[in-house]
């Protein structure tokens, strides 16, 4: 792979997007996160708006202001879907191995019934 070819995949992935939706979803202003990541609010507006590519260091620090891992912004789920998964997964961590059993069974009963639209 070329670096056009790389450069082309990376504004394809829409990282940008994909940190203003993780950002309105923690409900954090773009000014409250210049201050937490320590970029200029035009910056993150523009890293945003895809018209500025983040430092390797401030997309790891947009991440840690945002709780979540880098690798979120590179997958192909919709960055709510990551939020919730990473918020069961805090919620599973303190259930006993019985729990988890009976969870487990619960999802396994919905996922036999309903369709997976």
């Amino acid at each position: 792979m070329n670096y056009i070819q790389k450069e082309e995949l990376f504004f394809k992935l829409d990282l940008g997007g994909k940190i203003k939706k993780l950002r309105m979803l923690k409900g954090i202003s773009a000014l409250a996160l210049s201050k937490q990541v320590g970029l200029v609010p035009s910056q993150i507006s523009k890293i945003e708006n895809n018209s500025s590519k983040p430092s390797l260091d401030a997309l790891f620090k947009i991440c840690e202001a945002l709780d979540v891992p880098v690798s979120v912004l590179f997958d192909d789920e919709k960055p709510e879907i990551s939020v919730k998964i990473r918020e069961i997964d805090k919620e599973l961590s303190k259930l006993s191995e019985k729990q988890l059993d009976a969870l487990l069974f619960l999802i396994s009963s919905f996922t036999k019934q309903l369709p997976l639209n």
